[in-house]
């Protein structure tokens, strides 16, 4: 049999995040989208980088955006040795704008209104279901992080200017850096010069509810979304995931569940306001969602986990970890979704704290936050 290894190439990629800790969440009506526009409009270059494609492809990368419900990203990845670079260009076109009406207006009406319209007529259950379980468990509406059209039309420079010099400041941003590293000297120019602007609060949606059923003949297959709210990301949070994920292990794969439900995703989401546990079915038919809450409460009431299970959750877990930080920018993008900023910054000492977690530090946690009470409940399909 031929063996032979892959080694890293001695020129390995390094990876750049500046972000903002205001998001879609923070929008309030008459500026729902500036967040999307803003991150677009920062990227189109500024009187330093009038041409910032153009610039960083000779350096062979490219500058690109994500827009969260409570941040705003601007990312890069490249080659180490030109880190220094690509994070100076970066930092000036997100702290030193420059925005052109006529290159705002133009990236508006080709880019950003389009996609207020993505997900309106959504037919597939999946997603539906997800974005509704947030909804419910953070009182936020998924379908308004891409703005509104009569939101967005009338926005222009001088709001994307307010909206900068509120959010943009020093006490409300973060760079991180992952992979080949190189130590970067701080610039002092821009935003570090500008005094402290009160950023927006959180906007809530009042649904009143904790239950959400959507029946539509054009939906194909059935989804059940379970949520529960939970105070504090501890490491225990990160084992049940495991323990109740989609894996041989996870307690979600044994019969009663499978009887019911051919796939299940599991998630822990953590917000500014607190945490919350998702579990996603894609059911057989109709009739399952009613008898998968059941053998969810069952399996509530009397959690068990051995101490073989628990050991191979952590060492589960910890592979996943792994994984995740050297997934490049798609790694460091999710962890940054999923983590609190100051957790990540010991990753190490987070994966070492696995080992600490006990079979009562399991069960405490499943006593307190899978309850009736603090149970968040979503269906999709075609009928009921």
């Amino acid at each position: 049999m031929e063996r032979f290894v892959i080694h890293p190439p001695e020129k390995a990629l390094a990876h750049c995040v500046i972000g903002v800790n205001t998001g879609w969440r923070h929008e309030y009506p008459g500026v729902r989208g500036i967040s999307h526009l803003i991150e677009h409009a920062l990227l189109l270059g500024n009187k330093e980088h009038p041409a910032p494609d153009i610039e960083t492809f000779r350096y062979g990368f490219n500058n690109d955006g994500r827009t969260l419900p409570e941040m705003v990203l601007f990312v890069c990845s490249c080659l180490g040795d030109d880190l220094p670079r690509a994070h100076d260009i970066l930092r000036d076109l997100v702290v030193n704008p420059s925005f052109d009406p006529e290159r705002v207006a133009h990236e508006k009406k080709i880019n950003i209104l389009p996609c207020t319209l993505v997900g309106k007529e959504e037919t597939d259950p999946y997603p539906l279901a997800l974005d509704w379980i947030k909804n419910l468990l953070f009182d936020w509406d998924v379908s308004l992080s891409l703005g509104t059209a009569a939101d967005l039309e009338p926005l222009g420079v001088d709001e994307l200017v307010a909206w900068h010099r509120q959010a943009f400041t020093p006490q409300n941003m973060f760079t991180c850096f992952s992979g080949a590293y190189r130590e970067i000297n701080n610039d002092p120019r821009g935003a570090d010069q500008r005094q402290a602007v009160e950023p927006s609060k959180i906007q809530r949606s009042q649904w009143g509810t904790k239950e959400k059923i959507l029946i539509d003949p054009t939906y194909v297959g059935v989804e059940a979304a379970f949520g529960y709210t939970f105070t504090d990301h501890t490491p225990a949070v990160d084992i049940l995931q495991v323990l109740l994920g989609n894996n041989p292990l996870s307690k979600l794969w044994t019969d009663p569940f499978k009887r019911h439900a051919y796939t299940n995703f599991t998630d822990a989401v953590w917000t500014s306001t607190g945490g919350g546990f998702i579990i996603e079915f894609s059911l057989n038919d109709a009739g399952g969602f009613g008898l998968i809450r059941e053998e969810l409460h069952r399996l509530f009431d009397d959690f068990q986990v051995t101490q073989d299970e628990l050991a191979s959750a952590i060492n589960m877990r910890s592979l996943h970890m792994a994984k995740q930080v050297e997934d490049g920018m798609r790694g460091l993008v999710s962890l940054l979704q999923k983590y609190p900023l100051a957790t990540l910054k010991n990753v190490d000492g987070l994966v070492e704290s696995y080992r600490t977690v006990t079979r009562d530090d399991i069960l405490a946690l499943v006593h307190a936050t899978f309850t009736r009470e603090n149970e968040y409940t979503v269906f999709v399909g075609p009928r009921g």
